[in-house]
């Protein structure tokens, strides 16, 4: 019973901090969350790509249709990881201290880099979806899936094989996911990876993979760490990628 009700915390304590839907009580840190990162980001994408295949079926255009589901999937989340793409397009830039970068980083004004990413990232999960429209409803499903799951996933290895830069919320749990929770994370997101067929499961694992990677290369070159901000952007640019690779395969 005791085992259950810490599941059950954990589970809804991810809902509390990756959604914006209400929990009705207390639930745990979100560092003790981790592990139902890649749960709760596949039932995001699910349903969202159930929203898309729903609306693929009908008489709705595919570019209309795609636009209101990415919007009322980042509604869900609350922009949470957008806000750490703008913040990281505006702060990382050659030329300055990693001190002055986290100093910008930590500002919660955007500016011209910072929108550009965020309207190139939404632009590109856009065209992606409207690509996927048109497929197999199951298809849809299995992508959106891997995407949101993946990408949650993605961003707890990425706080895993890091070190922490600065003094931020992140500063706690970077460099320090235990084993269990990186298998249980690896565990689900190679599963909703599957769920895009056999031709997309490898290039989806091992391209985001390699994604992850080089950002961690960058981020430690540039701030001699990792932040939040830093493994939010991680997500959306692997969500996207994810999308990106779903929309070209074509369906089952």
């Amino acid at each position: 019973m005791r085992i259950a009700r810490e599941i059950a915390l954990r589970f809804l304590g991810a809902i509390q901090f990756l959604t914006v839907f209400p929990v009705p009580r207390a639930t745990v840190p979100y560092e003790e969350a981790m592990p139902f990162f890649p749960l709760v980001g596949a039932l995001l994408g699910a349903l969202a790509g159930g929203l898309l295949a729903l609306a693929g079926a009908g008489a709705m255009p595919a570019g209309i249709a795609a636009a209101l589901v990415l919007a009322a999937w980042l509604l869900a989340t609350g922009l949470l990881h957008e806000d750490g793409l703008a913040d990281v397009a505006d702060g990382i830039r050659a030329g300055r201290t990693s001190g002055r970068m986290l100093e910008i980083m930590r500002d919660s004004r955007i500016g011209t880099y910072g929108g550009v990413a965020l309207v190139m990232a939404t632009l590109v999960r856009w065209q992606a979806l409207s690509e996927l429209a048109a497929k197999n409803p199951w298809f849809i499903l299995g992508v959106c899936a891997a995407a949101g799951a993946v990408s949650r996933g993605g961003l707890v290895l990425l706080a895993a094989i890091a070190k922490p830069a600065g003094t931020g919320m992140a500063a706690s749990v970077v460099g320090r996911v235990p084993g269990w929770v990186l298998l249980a994370v690896g565990v689900q997101s190679s599963v909703a990876a599957s769920l895009a067929g056999w031709r997309g499961t490898a290039p989806i694992l091992v391209g985001s993979l390699v994604l992850l990677l080089l950002l961690r290369a960058w981020y430690h070159a540039r701030l001699r760490g990792v932040t939040g901000d830093c493994l939010g952007a991680a997500a959306v640019l692997v969500e996207t990628y994810i999308l990106v690779v779903g929309a070209c395969l074509g369906s089952f």
